[in-house]
């Protein structure tokens, strides 16, 4: 088993740590329309990618981007995404279930400039097949605040008040 594929979820209001099982992956973050998969950069890896074309909408020119899966564990066997071509920021994604269907989409937006790097303020993630909604907005977000991989242990992460 690959230990460095390891993911771990602190849980502060139950000071709990839980290790995300690589099968598992694919699971319901939180009851929301996210997946603990979502949570992570693997596109490079796990996935193939083309360009389709350039799309324009409204007054926005994207880079329409197909990432189609290569062999393993994967949630999607494809996902397309539109990347605006001035910026180079996400607009939105579709994901495909492994039949191919339109599992859900997301719409990024509110991007804001945090130590140099741009987050999307607002996620909006629609599932077609299920009808279910989540809306992820970042506040407050922090990066680079140099703290020491130690602070990430399980050990650590638990006592934390």
């Amino acid at each position: 088993e690959d230990t460095n594929q390891d993911q771990w979820l602190y849980l502060p209001s139950s000071k709990q740590t839980r290790r995300i099982l690589s099968g598992k992956r694919g699971g319901s973050f939180m009851d929301s329309e996210l997946s603990y998969e979502d949570l992570g950069s693997t596109a490079d890896k796990k996935f193939t990618n083309k360009i389709l074309r350039n799309e324009e909408i409204g007054k926005h020119k994207f880079a329409v981007i197909e990432s189609n899966a290569k062999e393993g564990d994967i949630s999607y066997s494809k996902i397309i995404t539109w990347v605006a071509l001035d910026s180079y920021l996400i607009g939105k994604a579709e994901y495909y279930d492994k039949a191919g269907k339109l599992l859900k989409f997301s719409q990024m937006s509110g991007y804001k400039q945090f130590a140099g790097t741009w987050r999307a303020q607002k996620v909006n993630i629609q599932n077609v097949q299920t009808k279910r909604a989540t809306i992820l907005e970042l506040r407050d977000l922090k990066l680079n605040q140099n703290i020491s991989d130690a602070a990430f242990s399980q050990n650590a992460m638990a006592d934390e008040d």
